[in-house]
């Protein structure tokens, strides 16, 4: 991770020609935060050599007040195929992880959450501030996304109403899109 003199030092020596972003997808993530999905291709010049280079990126994106801001951006190189095997086997370990950390999330067992946590880590749950840091997720009134570990039940009622209110949106969408589509076979 870079500081900002270290960006600014980095800059001095950048000369980019070309920036091209494709495949951008947008998932809203609430109404006031949005992840962009991309891959993106840069082209340049860094201390007098030409480069090209292909990544994957994402950026969160949250509206304060008028202004959307960019929270955190991350790059990474694209896979090449030579590292499709070790690709494979990260892929199942981090599924493994993740079905893991859900099942945690499902029994509340908040230790076992915040163990899946880099020690650095933010947690943005909702309707409470941002926690960073294992100390500080473990305090957390809300933690766990896929459905918060809360210790008081007004806030477990705040935490998981917005989740309860997107799944009956979702459930209300499905059944009008259903009606649609059984109007349009008569």
């Amino acid at each position: 991770m870079f500081d900002k003199t270290q960006i600014l030092a980095n800059l001095d020596h950048l000369t980019v020609t070309s920036c091209s972003p494709r495949n951008i997808r947008v998932k809203k993530l609430s109404p006031d935060a949005v992840m962009l999905i991309f891959q993106v291709t840069v082209q340049g010049n860094y201390d007098g050599h030409n480069f090209h280079a292909d990544s994957n990126a994402a950026s969160l994106w949250m509206q304060r007040g008028s202004k959307w801001l960019d929270l955190h951006f991350q790059e990474s190189p694209v896979p090449t195929s030579d590292s499709q095997d070790t690709r494979i086997v990260d892929e199942q370990a981090i599924r493994a992880a993740d079905a893991a950390w859900l099942k945690a999330v499902q029994v509340r067992d908040v230790d076992r959450i915040v163990s899946f946590y880099a020690d650095d880590a933010s947690e943005f749950p909702i309707a409470e501030p941002i926690a960073t840091g294992k100390d500080a997720m473990d305090q957390s009134p809300c933690i766990g996304s896929a459905g918060c570990h809360v210790r008081d039940s007004e806030l477990r009622r705040r935490c998981e109403a917005p989740l309860e209110l997107h799944s009956a949106k979702k459930r209300k969408k499905r059944k009008d899109w259903n009606r649609v589509v059984a109007a349009s076979h008569v």
